[in-house]
């Protein structure tokens, strides 16, 4: 009964890194499914209409490491693909922002990490805790300069609009709006926090609404549709939600949570973009996180967000600081337009988080990607399926077959 129980034990064993392997070898197919270009999109595709997007990334000392990697995708990415600038979403300098723009930080935490291309930047908490006006100024500075009037660092203000291609940009300073929003209007507090005295909404209501530009995408820090452990701000999405919605705006692109993940709300893209990597990494044990109700996809990890628009459609790959493209997802410009439909590349919300090597394949993405026709799943991982789980269960069947037959033997010839 004992050699019985070994060889059980051993099988047993012997089928389960069979099954393992068999999966690990169906992620990695999947992967690589995921990873592939169309080549057809960035032919399309204008220079100036090839961008990524990240947030959180102003590394402290203990995480000059993880930012350099990100960076680093960053700067293959732009010599891969021809990428013509970067979103950077706020947390620029951890922990307490820079203190002017002669700070060695802009060349150790920025200018000698990251490819010579702009930046679209927007002020996070952190930076709050510095000299926001230093990270304006730099703007200006003549170092900054990668041609006449064409800036590498921009924050002209912060808050400020700008077209780059056929994007017309919002970058908000939501610190500065929470600011006007949760001290009592009159107060002292009031008139010495809420430094502008609340015209930022008055100016973003006013922008979008003379904005024709098909595509309108606002970048600010605070989240307002992520899984925390950052709150979403109620009143960020009650004075926010209805402009994106009246106006068309397409996309928010935001940070503050350390991980990547896109969520959908009445026909809007609400991308988190905090994988910059400047400081800790978040989890689903930290305190405050919760799944979403509009969540889609999430990746506790590392990495940044690349977009390529084609007329009205936006393609967007999330990149991992190991390069691996971890899913990808499709956006039609919104023009102003209620319920103008779009696809992405996951049926179904999320309940775990997508790792590397085994990922769910609820996650499928969109290969079909001509504008002029629906997207269709995947089939890549269909086919995976058919080719790999069909060995695996015949060598299970062989496995089960050899112990039977071993159980046996022993049993006669004893």
């Amino acid at each position: 009964k004992a050699t019985v129980s070994v060889l059980y034990c051993t099988t047993l064993c012997k089928m389960t890194k069979i099954i393992v392997a068999t999966f690990t070898l169906l992620g990695l197919m999947f992967e690589l499914s995921v990873g592939e270009i169309d080549s057809s999109i960035l032919q399309r595709s204008k220079k100036e209409n090839r961008f990524v997007s990240m947030g959180c990334w102003g590394g402290e000392k203990n995480s000059k490491r993880r930012q350099k990697e990100v960076a680093d995708q960053m700067k293959d990415l732009v010599k891969k693909y021809d990428v013509s600038y970067s979103i950077a979403a706020g947390d620029n300098f951890y922990r307490k922002g820079i203190g002017s723009v002669d700070d060695p930080r802009w060349d150790d935490g920025w200018g000698n990490l990251y490819p010579k291309i702009p930046f679209l930047a927007a002020l996070g908490n952190h930076d709050y805790r510095g000299n926001i006006w230093a990270q304006v100024n730099k703007t200006f500075t003549d170092s900054n300069q990668l041609a006449p009037n064409q800036p590498r660092w921009n924050l002209p203000y912060p808050y400020y609009e700008k077209i780059m291609g056929d994007v017309h940009w919002f970058i908000l300073d939501t610190v500065l709006l929470e600011r006007c929003e949760v001290n009592p209007r009159g107060t002292k507090l009031w008139h010495d926090r809420c430094w502008d005295k609340y015209k930022q909404l008055e100016w973003l209501s006013e922008k979008l609404s003379s904005s024709d530009s098909d595509w309108k995408i606002v970048v600010g820090h605070f989240p307002m549709f992520a899984n925390g452990p950052h709150v979403n701000h109620p009143w960020l999405r009650k004075i926010l939600c209805p402009l994106f919605e009246e106006h068309g705006v397409s996309m928010y692109i935001n940070a503050d949570n350390h991980y990547l993940q896109y969520s959908l709300h009445n026909d809007i893209w609400y991308v988190n973009a905090g994988g910059g990597a400047g400081y800790m990494k978040h989890t689903a044990k930290d305190k405050g996180f919760k799944m979403d109700e509009t969540n889609i996809w999430h990746h506790f990890g590392d990495g940044l967000f690349f977009h390529v628009i084609v007329d009205d459609r936006m393609f967007v790959h999330a990149v991992g600081p190991d390069g691996t493209f971890l899913t990808k997802f499709e956006v039609k410009a919104r023009k102003s337009a209620p319920k103008a439909i779009l696809s992405h590349s996951n049926s179904q919300k999320l309940d775990t988080v997508v790792k590397a090597t085994l990922p769910d394949v609820s996650s499928a993405p969109v290969r079909q990607l001509d504008p002029t026709t629906p997207p269709q799943p995947v089939d890549s991982a269909h086919l995976s399926i058919v080719l790999v789980l069909p060995v695996a269960v015949i060598a299970a069947i062989l496995a089960i077959k050899k112990f039977r037959f071993g159980t046996w033997s022993k049993q006669h010839s004893n």
